[in-house]
């Protein structure tokens, strides 16, 4: 299971590629956080989260337990995110992997010393080539529209310079 912060999400949303989500092996959640925060001041966004939402691609779960509660708070006193704080408390609580891109809230809980797996917008779109969901050739066209037209740019030129040699 993964968790999505609303940074991933928003990536995908943002390109309409929900479908890729859809097909793709893992089974993807949001916290009730992360639902709320997909801003409604981007009607497209909400309503491919909502048609998401409401298809089952993703589901939204809540942070019930105690112990995800004093989590979720723990991190939030100190990472000062919502979603961020609840994606990390379910997948603490759990052994879910967290799908989010925020370096400071992952610098933050690494040194609290929690078991996490962690997952970034370049490993899902790797495992998405792995899965044969996308070629590079594609998964780079994707990467330019993100820095292009919605300021989320990846530290390398194309993904087959982070790709293992025998998939390139």
């Amino acid at each position: 299971m993964v968790v999505f912060d609303a940074s991933v999400l928003i990536n995908f949303l943002c390109i309409d590629r929900l479908d890729l989500i859809q097909k793709h092996s893992s089974d993807y959640i949001v916290s009730e956080h992360v639902n709320e925060e997909i801003s409604y001041s981007f009607p497209d966004q909400r309503k491919r989260l909502d048609g998401a939402l409401n298809s089952g691609i993703i589901n939204v779960v809540s942070i019930h337990s105690e112990k995800e509660l004093n989590l979720l708070n723990e991190i939030f006193a100190n990472t000062k995110g919502w979603g961020e704080s609840s994606a990390f408390a379910l997948a603490i609580c759990r052994n879910y992997t967290v799908a989010i891109d925020d370096k400071s809230a992952i610098k933050y809980v690494k040194s609290k010393g929690y078991n996490l797996k962690l997952q970034g917008t370049h490993d899902i779109v790797v495992s998405m080539i792995h899965e044969e969901l996308l070629n590079v050739s594609e998964a780079d066209q994707i990467k330019k529209i993100w820095e292009v037209h919605h300021n989320f740019a990846l530290n390398f030129a194309s993904f087959s310079d982070i790709m293992p040699h025998q998939t390139r």
